[in-house]
């Protein structure tokens, strides 16, 4: 029998153990195991957690992944507001910067002026997503987007999926601790994200801090986890009986960040006057290319922070920093023709044929024009000359039309009618910018289509990958995504490098997924704006695919989360393909499942937190004892919550659901209303 106290102890010291390489290679830059070391210390710490469940706790390196996908992100009130800084574009804006902070401060001999001016830090400026995380007594409690400054989104379990955000602090502090940062996505991950999605046929992200946003805003933790996100820390808040936590000087401020365990830019340097930016300025701007991330210009603070409060803030933005900001890499070209390319889920977007040009390092001759209103409200004509602007890494973007330049030649741009693949007729809803080939069968869609119907998160069709699709489609084995029901051994040993061992081994898996749950088979099905989460809420709710079809926008839409754009596109799916349903059930496929919000349950949508340790059960049976009778279990404070169930040792959350006046029951009466007594 295992001692259980030799396995807690086993798993405290893995945790520490993966918590230090962590700290090692995303805050220091040193490679201390091989990734095979690190992935059997991981696995081994999953594997007793797993069999070992009551030692388990979401501060864990495994709890970074795996959290179940949220329907809503609940808003979140910034202790202190998240402001944004002054804007400035050479050096005479800086200068009348520091002359109305001087004035502000008077003759103050004690500011250690050098010659006339302050002290400065300088940072690069990170073109990412600015961020705030709350850490309570050295764990990390809640993660928060910046929003309008005054309240933000929380993002909790996508923020932690970010392995160079600390999941605890490395040194002990008691009370609450604020640090503000930035989350952005590096270039190859950006690139290598976008390559996946331009063969999906997919909308390309049009520069890497666009895809960090929308990554943080994706309710499924563990998409954001595939997105490989990355945080630079520059800010720190304490709120706590150390008063002497927080350093003087923004320079030390970065280095005591480090100590606490997150990454911080490298570059940042101390001038001793405003003079000195210039060259500073002129260097990143030449070498900017050269850095693994994007970044936009740069941030000036005032290095002594116990100015800060003196010089106060406007309605905006703090007196004490303000951004330089560097130039964006723009061409001139000319606009010889627009080309329109049809993508996975029938969105037809336009792409802009130019002129070669060099730009950023690179020649460019396409550039996005994301869709009808871009081109509108540009007045873009075939034939303009245009300036185009590198938007991230790889992909360009029309910005102005030099409309002083036309000759009178130019051409009005057409708007297609029909699919360029398939002369389908095109739809656009009035309220959207984007026009879509209805029709399921078009075969520029086909490749793409299948490919999703087959993949991981959809129908897990093992073995029918890009290379195999493309095949079955252009030796027009299939015409239709379904039609791969009806492929036979003899098909499959035309493709090629296809033996009979695995055409057999694809035509099981091809049948297995006949297995698969309604959720997966409607995602798979690849219905404009249904993804994986809002199937599985289609199918908790009505029970069934085939309700779907008779289904109003109305009726759709009185769901929370479903909005009018997902309504539409789910009525006007089965509108312009009703034989769907009849072929899936000839094929075998369940097309129902038990709905899982039964009103009936006893704790249908009441929403509880746990705080300290029950007697009765741990953490993961009492949420799953109430999962099971239909309640929702939260991991932070909101104030919509309608039990906090406090059991031993309840820790900061306990105080915070009284201030909130939330009500908090104990284990007595908790045992007492999941018996239903």
């Amino acid at each position: 029998m295992t001692d259980n106290s030799s396995v807690h102890k086993e798993i405290l010291k893995l945790r520490k153990e993966i918590d230090e390489h962590n700290y090692k290679y995303y805050v220091l830059s040193q490679t201390s195991i091989t990734d095979k070391e690190y992935d059997d210390l991981y696995k081994r710490l999953q594997e007793l957690e797993e069999a070992y469940p009551e030692f388990k706790t979401n501060d864990s390196p495994t709890a970074r992944i795996g959290a179940e996908p949220l329907s809503v992100f609940p808003p979140y009130a910034h202790p202190a507001p998240m402001l944004s800084l002054e804007n400035s574009y050479n050096l005479s804006d800086l200068r009348n910067w520091e002359i109305r902070n001087l004035r502000l401060l008077g003759n103050d001999v004690s500011l250690d002026l050098f010659g006339g001016g302050l002290e400065y830090f300088v940072e690069l400026k990170i073109d990412g997503v600015s961020i705030s995380l709350l850490y309570e007594n050295g764990k990390l409690e809640l993660g928060a987007t910046r929003g309008n400054g005054f309240v933000g989104e929380m993002v909790t379990e996508n923020i932690k999926t970010i392995k160079s955000i600390p999941l605890h602090l490395r040194k002990e502090l008691t009370g609450s601790f604020i640090v503000r940062g930035e989350i952005y996505m590096s270039k190859p991950s950006f690139n290598k994200i976008n390559t996946e999605r331009q063969k999906k046929g997919d909308s390309l992200f049009a520069n890497p801090r666009n895809a960090a946003s929308g990554s943080l805003k994706i309710l499924d933790p563990t998409v954001v986890a595939e997105r490989k996100l990355s945080f630079f820390a520059y800010e720190a808040i304490y709120d706590g009986n150390d008063k002497n936590v927080i350093p003087d000087k923004q320079s030390e401020m970065l280095k005591f960040l480090k100590d606490m365990g997150f990454p911080v830019n490298p570059y940042g340097t101390i001038l001793g006057s405003i003079n000195g930016l210039e060259d500073f300025a002129q260097r990143w701007e030449e070498n900017r290319e050269s850095l693994e991330y994007e970044i936009d210009g740069l941030v000036i603070k005032i290095n002594n922070r116990s100015l800060y409060d003196r010089l106060g803030k406007t309605a905006k933005a703090p007196r004490y920093a303000i951004a330089y900001k560097f130039t964006a890499h723009q061409a001139k070209t000319r606009l010889l023709d627009v080309i329109w390319q049809v993508g996975r889920t029938g969105i037809v977007t336009p792409t802009a044929v130019m002129e070669e040009v060099f730009l950023a390092g690179t020649k460019v001759k396409r550039a996005t024009l994301h869709n009808i209103d871009f081109i509108t409200d540009l007045d873009l004509k075939i034939g303009d000359n245009i300036f185009i602007e590198k938007g991230g890494d790889i992909i360009p973007k029309v910005v102005t039309v030099i409309k002083e330049e036309r000759s009178g030649d130019e051409e009005e741009i057409k708007i297609p009618e029909i699919c360029p693949a398939c002369s389908s007729p095109l739809t656009r809803l009035e309220e959207e910018s984007g026009i879509w080939c209805t029709n399921w069968n078009c075969p520029a869609q086909m490749e793409r289509k299948l490919t999703h119907f087959a993949s991981r998160e959809a129908l897990n069709i093992e073995g029918l990958g890009e290379a195999i699709v493309t095949q079955l489609v252009q030796k027009k084995l299939i015409e239709h995504v379904l039609d791969i029901y009806r492929i036979k051994l003899e098909d499959l040993l035309q493709l090629e490098r296809m033996g009979k061992k695995s055409a057999s081994k694809l035509l099981n898996a091809i049948e297995m997924s006949k297995k698969q749950s309604a959720e997966k088979l409607l995602f798979a099905i690849g219905i404009r704006h249904v993804g994986i989460t809002v199937a599985k809420l289609l199918i908790q709710v009505y029970g069934s695919i085939e309700i779907l079809k008779d289904l109003s926008e109305e009726s759709l839409s009185s769901i929370q989360t479903i909005g009018p754009k997902i309504a539409s596109s789910i009525v006007s799916f089965f509108r312009t393909q009703p034989e769907i349903i009849d072929r899936l059930k000839e094929i075998g496929f369940n097309l129902a499942e038990i709905p899982s919000l039964n009103e009936n349950l006893i704790l249908s949508g009441k929403t509880f937190l746990f705080t300290g340790e029950l007697n009765s059960y741990t953490r993961p049976e009492a949420k799953e004892k109430v999962e099971k009778l239909g309640g929702i279990v939260k991991d932070t404070i909101v104030k919509n919550l309608d039990y906090v169930v406090a059991g031993n040792k309840p820790g900061g959350k306990l105080e915070k659901a009284r201030k909130l006046n939330l009500r908090v029951i104990y284990e007595e009466e908790f045992l007492q209303i999941i018996e239903g007594s």
